[in-house]
């Protein structure tokens, strides 16, 4: 018995597979060019954290004001730093790189589909305005300027204008790259299934890609996946 076989047979039973859990900034095309789906490994969202350890000291939401002592609405988290590097979280582009009484030395990030990401309270800016930056590259360091009682990391998202919790975001990106391992594995498997119907006595073959979303190990150097028989 093939063990490829055995593999997609086990995975196919499964009844169904979560809907797939989408953002704002992330659509992708339901229909080509001439109105069919597209039969394609879609691909995750490549995305990093603001810092490497993250510890939220003031969330998302309305909250006393540390120095105004006033009922405010904190739009987004403050973070734990200590000379921290600061991360993008997305591939984007530098929209400012600037400094203001509130968040003194900041930078704003534009993403995609109106998707916008800040970073306050700076003591150092790595990057420029307009300059190109990828999930995980060093853009900052943390400080204490601005409107601050202690050295910290102010993180924001916004969406269209307006101020969305981060934590949120994060659990969002994450369900999204999970639902899309889960639709890779569902289209990779229909494919295999296709080939197996229309060439039954041919060995599956893998690409070490797919290989990888299949979590099999490629037995030889040919890339096939075969088990005779007894």
């Amino acid at each position: 018995m093939r063990l490829a076989l055995a593999i997609f047979t086990l995975v196919i039973s499964i009844t169904a597979f979560p809907a797939l859990v989408r953002l704002d900034i992330y659509k992708p095309p339901m229909l080509d060019s001439i109105g069919n789906k597209p039969n394609v490994i879609r691909q995750k969202i490549n995305f990093a954290l603001p810092l490497k350890y993250m510890y939220i000291t003031s969330p998302f939401g309305f909250r006393k004001h540390p120095i105004k002592k006033t009922r405010t609405f904190h739009k987004g988290i403050d973070l734990r730093a200590n000379k921290s590097t600061v991360f993008s979280v997305l591939d984007g582009i530098v929209v400012a790189v600037s400094q203001s009484n509130l968040l003194g030395r900041y930078i704003k990030v534009r993403h995609m589909h109106g998707l916008y990401t800040i970073y306050g309270h700076l003591s150092k800016q790595l990057v420029h305005t307009n300059q190109k930056i990828t999930a995980g590259m060093p853009i900052g360091i943390s400080g204490n300027t601005g409107l601050s009682t202690a050295e910290h990391l102010h993180f924001g998202v916004y969406i269209k204008n307006k101020a969305a919790d981060p934590v949120q975001f994060f659990k969002q990106l994450h369900l999204i790259n999970k639902a899309m391992e889960k639709q890779s594995l569902q289209e990779l498997i229909q494919k295999k299934l296709k080939e197996l119907a229309q060439k039954p006595n041919q060995p599956i073959t893998l690409t070490p890609r797919e290989a990888e979303i299949l979590e099999v190990q490629l037995w030889d150097d040919e890339n096939i996946i075969i088990e005779d028989d007894e």
